[in-house]
């Protein structure tokens, strides 16, 4: 029998009332009694594929047959019927003293749930995973899916009612890592303390998480339209006066900047909020820039917003010249027609620029931690490191791969990548983090006084003191809840 054959052989009727899995397992009884030994049987993927059935409950059906030896894996070939070999040799001995590991040859799969699910992310995940399975037959990696954001509030249940294994970490868990997380074993925590990686940078040493890859705040600009207004190509952190020099020539219906909001969370610093000169500079640039602008003051920033990424379409619609945004922003749309730039937002020298990374974690609920181990340590290798250059956009956590991105990518010099990275401030994964709390207090709470800034009618004086009194009080709250 052919591929087809075998499905064809394999349907089931839903309507029947009798359970799938019984149905199938009946299906494959029969089916193996007629096929030749060594025949190899379709993937677990494609029978639930075809047959429009779950993966698990193929996966389910399957194990029996597994334990009773009448299917093996054998490596790249995939599954297969036994050999004549396999039943004679499982009449000579008693299998309850043998035990199921040699009579089964039952291969566990390594669940790695994701939430990274946007075109180029999910991408890099599945070449990432298909190319370790085939590497790594004996213990492969299957991807599972997050299907919303609410998952996050439930994920210590689905981690025990989908027995993940392995997953990406984020804020938005606020799990105890104690008690959902393994801790890395001695070994695989040696090989972090090595000039080959980055891990020095972060606030604390991989132990219950391993960084994959980096983020920061990224600006993008039209290069159509920097050329129009007679830009230079933009290698300066004064972006937001050229900005100010620009609006007038851009057309009528089209923003110098992004939303003010972002660029004031970019520009600033929960530091700059706890010291009133900083966080008065900031304000006062932000104020002398709108000045700058004139009667086109309204067109330097946007300071409304209708939906959640209106200032990203903007930009891809050629209606917008700097847009300040994470990368990952950019990336829910196709790539604009027109050619752009990008670099991690500038900051002046001396001050600290927020980023962030994404860490994989093995749970407690892993029956294998050491082949999980095994492929985070893929997920650090250089070829996959380099992948997430180049794929995913993210900064490689890898020193190797990191500065040749950081070269090619921006085109920075030796100087300018060690300055970069000595720039880098992270943010913690807790939901009480400073700097995501800093993030969201400005996109929602200080729009008001940022766009009176612009216009003319509040002070930087008078805003810096507003501003800061509502970031205490704001900050107080969130730590209380």
């Amino acid at each position: 029998m052919n591929t087809a054959e075998i499905i064809a052989f394999l349907e089931v009727d839903k309507a029947s009332g009798i359970p799938l899995k019984t149905q199938l397992e009946q299906k494959l009884d029969a089916l193996l009694s007629r096929l030749e030994p060594k025949t190899v049987l379709p993937p677990e993927r494609l029978m639930a594929e075809k047959l429009n059935i779950s993966r698990v409950t193929v996966r389910n059906a399957m194990q029996k047959f597994f334990e009773q030896g009448r299917i093996v894996r054998h490596g790249r070939l995939g599954t297969m019927v036994s050999p004549k070999s396999e039943p004679e040799k499982l009449k000579k001995f008693n299998p309850m003293a043998l035990g199921p590991a040699w009579t089964g040859n039952s291969h566990y799969p390594l669940k790695f749930l994701l939430y990274e699910d946007l075109p180029p992310q999910k991408k890099f995940w599945t070449e990432t995973v298909k190319s370790y399975n085939a590497q790594n037959p004996d213990f492969p990696v299957e991807i599972v899916w997050m299907t919303s954001i609410s998952d996050a509030t439930r994920i210590a249940n689905i981690i025990e009612e989908k027995s993940i294994d392995i997953l990406l970490d984020s804020f938005l868990f606020d799990l105890d890592r104690k008690k959902y997380y393994h801790r890395f074993s001695e070994p695989f925590r040696k090989r972090f303390f090595t000039d080959e990686y980055l891990f020095e940078m972060f606030p604390e040493p991989p132990e219950y998480f391993l960084p994959v890859c980096m983020s920061v705040p990224m600006l993008f600009w039209n290069r159509e339209l920097a050329e129009q207004c007679g830009l230079p190509d933009l290698k300066t952190s004064r972006f937001a006066d050229l900005a100010a020099r620009s609006v007038k020539k851009l057309p009528a219906d089209v923003f110098a900047c992004g939303r003010v909001w972002d660029y004031f969370a970019y520009t600033a610093t929960p530091e700059a909020m706890d010291s009133p000169g900083q966080l008065r500079r900031i304000l006062d640039d932000i104020s002398e820039v709108g000045k700058k602008a004139g009667g086109s003051a309204d067109r330097l920033f946007m300071t409304s917003q209708r939906e959640t990424l209106d200032h990203v379409e903007s930009f891809l619609r050629g209606k917008l010249l700097f847009l300040p945004a994470p990368m990952t922003f950019l990336q829910v749309f196709d790539e604009p027609s027109f050619s752009y730039g990008q670099q991690p937002f500038p900051k002046q020298s001396g001050e600290k620029l927020a980023a962030g990374c994404n860490a994989a974690a093995i749970t407690r609920n892993c029956l294998n931690a050491d082949a999980a181990e095994q492929f985070l340590a893929c997920l650090i290798s250089p070829e996959v490191q380099k992948k997430c250059g180049e794929i995913k956009k993210s900064i490689p956590i890898r020193r190797d791969e990191c500065r040749k991105m950081l070269a090619s990518e921006y085109g920075y010099s030796g100087k300018q990548i060690n300055e970069f990275l000595g720039s880098l401030q992270f943010s913690r994964p807790c939901k009480n983090d400073p700097q995501r709390l800093f993030f969201s207090f400005c996109i929602y709470y200080a729009r008001k006084e940022l766009t009176r800034l612009l216009q003319g009618t509040l002070s930087a004086r008078e805003a810096a003191s507003i501003i800061s009194a509502k970031w205490q009080r704001f900050r107080k709250q969130e730590e209380n809840s």
